[in-house]
């Protein structure tokens, strides 16, 4: 895959918009009183987040790469790692993501698979078409103090039990269980 400093630049832009317009604001779901993730425009302002885009080769290997810096570097608490469509379909990945976190946990991190809803990617070819696929990786401790924050003034409220436990519940068992290793 060949990306081009113009298609980089617009993905780019994609990705900040869908921040701005999307993570960092109040949505509907929560009845227009929290946004997505109600720490996202914080951490982006205080110079602790960041993002980094795939621009081709082997995308284990990119991913390995990328939280081996976050890890090394110490100054982001949340990285984004942007990929095209496609991605989302290869064989493994969401294993490989939760492999990746059992290295990652002990390190006070954890990584998150999904889409970046409400985008439309800027990656060539028609099998690129839709919404990004995305691996968020975030500072452990930092979520797991906010969950019961949000909690407690109801930003779950509107999950399904579901994605309340596939996402809530599993990165808890996940941090019970390799914690320590």
């Amino acid at each position: 895959m060949f990306i081009n400093d113009t298609i980089l630049t617009q993905i780019k832009k994609d990705i900040a918009d869908w921040s701005i317009n999307f993570v960092e604001s109040s949505n509907e779901f929560y009845e227009n009183k929290f946004p997505v993730c109600p720490y996202a425009r914080k951490a982006k302002l205080q110079g602790e987040s960041c993002i980094s885009i795939y621009q081709g080769g082997s995308v284990k290997n990119f991913i390995k790469t990328e939280i081996n810096n976050l890890l090394d570097q110490k100054k982001h608490k949340v990285m984004l790692l942007i990929f095209p469509p496609i991605v989302k379909w290869i064989p493994g990945i969401h294993r490989f993501v939760n492999n990746i976190n059992k290295k990652i946990i002990p390190k006070d991190f954890y990584a998150l698979a999904g889409i970046a809803v409400n985008t439309r990617s800027s990656y060539p070819g028609w099998f690129n078409s839709g919404p990004y696929f995305i691996i968020g990786v975030n500072t452990l401790s930092a979520v797991l103090l906010a969950v019961e924050s949000l909690r407690s003034v109801g930003y779950y409220k509107n999950w399904s039990h579901k994605h309340y436990k596939s996402v809530v519940v599993r990165r808890q068992q996940m941090y019970e269980k390799y914690k320590g290793n």
